[in-house]
């Protein structure tokens, strides 16, 4: 993997516990076969346990008020009007707070062991056209696409969870052709196994969307009855700057909200740009934003055997349908809490000791038969 990670929250390699982290999470599944996910299942029992890096967003009102969308017919219009003109096609950055769900009754969570998986997005913010914006997919991302004038395409994504408040934040500078992609105020890190690489070199000049209004939680640019053409989730807080906003800006974007090239304000607690709401929720909650989850971490090293690849190649599991199942089992069952993990590890084996070494005085090896 090039000495780096494939994803943020990979938990193999080297993993050290104490006694009382074990009888915690009670140890590994016995329901992961062959290869894949096992250690996935480990950290998602960590993470349930208390015991991987949990942190939030600080210094934000615990109750605010927010829309709620239903992913059927429900979706603002932010009418066009001149402060918005050619929003797009200089230097700009859009930013929304944002919880979003998935929609398994229309399209199902992406596996990369279903051989009929694809990716879709749901709008949750939009410029119609060659459709501009921010999204959340069914491979559990926050994205982002834009387009230049010669209708080539940009993405950029940051893997998140569903049910959790993001601020997530796209920047395109025009000066440096580049694009900036952020979770929470921090720029997504390809490195860090998180999402793609930030910033984004783009060419070309951007699409003009000319006099188009711009919409959340819907996408006109989709017949009724798509299953992609409207979105389920909540939006707190939408904003967009005629300028590239600083990373300093970013990251305090919650603390201080920049006014200068200020022309979308939409906050639910204070709108103030004007708004068509159609079937929309008006709701407010005590809620937090979490950072991404991520195990606790130690540099180190060690040296592998080398071996053939039992893994992933050229996009595909190598062991087929069984590490199918495993992922299954996981993303459907384990993250989604159908699974209770104090039934299901090492104090469920049933063995039979048959002696015991003692290799140092704090060591000692156990022979047993299952």
């Amino acid at each position: 993997m090039d000495y780096e990670l494939k994803y943020h929250e990979y938990f193999g390699g080297a993993v050290l516990f104490t006694k009382e982290h074990v009888e915690a999470t009670n140890g590994y599944s016995n329901n992961y076969w062959d290869w894949g996910m096992e250690d996935d299942d480990l950290f998602w029992r960590c993470h349930v346990e208390g015991l991987t890096n949990n942190t939030y967003l600080t210094h934000i009102p615990l109750k605010q008020k927010y829309w709620s969308f239903n992913g059927e017919d429900s979706y603002v219009k932010i009418p066009f009007h001149r402060e918005m003109r050619s929003l797009t096609t200089g230097s700009h950055t859009i930013s929304v707070l944002t919880r979003a769900f998935q929609q398994p009754e229309k399209n199902p969570i992406f596996l990369l062991g279903d051989i009929n998986n694809r990716y879709v997005e749901y709008p949750i913010f939009r410029l119609p056209g060659y459709d501009y914006g921010i999204s959340f997919n069914n491979s559990r991302a926050m994205t982002l696409t834009f387009w230049n004038t010669f209708d080539a395409h940009n993405y950029m994504w940051v893997k998140r969870y569903d049910n959790q408040w993001s601020w997530v934040t796209a920047v395109i500078d025009e000066n440096t052709k580049t694009a900036h992609f952020y979770l929470n105020g921090t720029e997504v890190d390809s490195k860090g196994g998180f999402g793609s690489p930030s910033p984004l070199e783009w060419e070309g000049k951007l699409k003009s969307y000319g006099t188009n209004s711009a919409y959340l939680g819907m996408t006109p640019s989709l017949e009724e009855g798509n299953p992609v053409k409207y979105f389920k989730g909540d939006i707190a807080k939408v904003y967009a700057w005629k300028r590239a906003l600083s990373p300093k800006e970013v990251a305090s974007i919650h603390l201080n909200l920049p006014k200068q090239d200020l022309v979308i304000s939409l906050d639910a607690d204070f709108p103030r740009t004007s708004a068509e709401y159609y079937g929309v929720e008006n709701k407010e909650e005590t809620f937090r934003i979490p950072n991404s989850i991520v195990p606790y971490r130690v540099e180190g090293k060690f040296r592998c055997l080398p071996h053939e690849d039992e893994g992933i190649v050229d996009g595909r599991f190598i062991k087929g349908d069984t590490t199918a199942a495993n992922e299954r089992r996981y993303v459907l069952q384990m993250q989604q809490g159908e699974v209770k993990h104090k039934e299901d590890g090492i104090k469920q084996v049933k063995y039979e000791l048959i002696e015991t070494t003692q290799l140092t005085p704090w060591a000692k090896m156990l022979n047993i038969t299952l």
